[in-house]
């Protein structure tokens, strides 16, 4: 099994993932959003509770998670995010962990268009009837790269 995961300011998106490329199964995603009286501090261990109960169920073998598509620098909170996720995988043992771009995910998944439409891969695909947030999109995109 295999996790991606897309992290923002204030929530992240996951799915895990089981099978093969060709045939992906969905065996869980959600969305895990700040609570609202929470600090960033709070919500950084929050979402690692959080992130511990998910990848606590299943023996992932990869984990992965979508980077920001930023030449600026990216925001704090979503950089922070990732780092409890990257903490977090390793102290669970994932040795396999890894961040991808839209045109990383392209390139792994042999998308012939620009990367800016690399959801197409999703919405047209066997995944498209539980991943309605652009977010879980990217999540799962991240996983199926982790297929093999």
């Amino acid at each position: 099994m295999v996790a991606g995961f897309r992290c923002s300011t204030s929530e992240f998106s996951y799915v895990i993932l089981n099978g093969s490329r060709s045939h992906p199964e969905i065996i869980r995603h959600g969305v895990r959003k700040k609570p609202r009286a929470y600090s960033h501090h709070e919500f950084l261990k929050w979402a690692r509770e959080r992130i511990h109960e998910i990848l606590s169920e299943f023996e992932i073998g990869a984990l992965g998670y979508k980077r920001a598509e930023t030449n600026r620098r990216p925001e704090e909170e979503r950089v922070h995010l990732e780092g409890i996720l990257i903490e977090y995988a390793c102290s669970a043992g994932i040795q396999n962990i890894t961040n991808k771009l839209k045109s990383q995910i392209r390139k792994d998944l042999g998308f012939q268009r620009e990367a800016r439409y690399v959801s197409q891969i999703i919405s047209s695909g066997p995944l498209s009837q539980d991943l309605n947030s652009s977010n879980l999109q990217e999540a799962a995109l991240i996983a199926l790269c982790l297929l093999d």
